[in-house]
């Protein structure tokens, strides 16, 4: 019995030494945002208020000449086919604008997603190595209780 009770003191006293590591390791990787976020940009909002708007006028523009054409008005078609012309040509210039700042939106989020790709695979690796390490640490800590199991037995 008093060797049982021995054997259990010089493996706790062995188990709390070891534990003792006066290096500090860091296992786990420091916690950062890797939630992807999507914001609408001023200049999306502004480029969709000002294509809206051209759409708007363009439309405007096709029913005047077409009200236009329908009474007559030779003079009055003009000025409204002058006005679907400008409001055509403010519809592609905004269409094209648009299409710019999507495409550059669409390239910021492929970034953002490839960033945060390479965040997980870091994450990964650095819980990869903890487990590593805490392996290694219970290998010791089994290889010092089997000693000390040996020299109480002898």
């Amino acid at each position: 019995m008093k060797k049982v009770l021995l054997s259990f003191a010089v493996v706790g006293l062995l188990f709390a030494t070891s534990c003792k590591d006066t290096k500090t390791e860091e296992t786990a990787p420091a916690t950062e945002n890797t939630e992807a976020t999507t914001e609408e940009t001023p200049e999306l909002t502004k480029f969709e208020a000002a294509k809206a708007e051209a759409e708007t006028k363009l439309a405007e523009a096709k029913a005047k000449v077409q009200e236009a054409i329908e009474k007559g008005d030779k003079k009055a078609q003009e000025e409204a086919q002058k006005a679907l012309d400008a409001a055509q040509k403010t519809w592609d210039e905004a269409k094209v604008k648009f299409e710019e700042v999507s495409e550059k939106t669409g390239k910021a989020v492929e970034e953002a997603k490839e960033a945060t790709q390479e965040k997980v695979a870091d994450a990964k690796e650095a819980v990869k190595e903890a487990k590593e390490a805490t392996q290694e640490k219970a290998a010791e800590v089994k290889d010092a209780v089997k000693e000390a199991a040996d020299k109480i037995k002898k």
